[in-house]
């Protein structure tokens, strides 16, 4: 696979509240080319969102707390005029 320019790069945010799955995936997707954020909550996860630009997010369901399916209901945009990029 084509190395990918820094400036081209993809950014990928890995929801995973298990760090050593969460490292795993993080090592495969950076070693093909892809910039990663890590996130080990949901409330972690929307946090990082509102600060930071990603192209992916890659949601871990099954979660303390809150999990997965509520952090994509959060990351709906409440109206058509919504602010959300989501």
């Amino acid at each position: 696979m084509p190395e990918m320019s820094v400036a081209s790069r993809s950014t990928i945010l890995v929801v995973e509240d298990e760090k050593e799955i969460a490292r795993m995936i993080q090592i495969l997707l950076e070693a093909r080319g892809f910039a990663t954020l890590v996130s080990h909550s949901g409330d972690e996860a929307l946090v990082c969102l509102r600060d930071q630009a990603v192209d992916l997010v890659l949601l871990d369901i099954m979660m303390p707390g809150m999990d997965g399916f509520e952090v994509c209901r959060r990351l709906k945009p409440t109206s058509i005029g919504g602010t959300s990029r989501w």
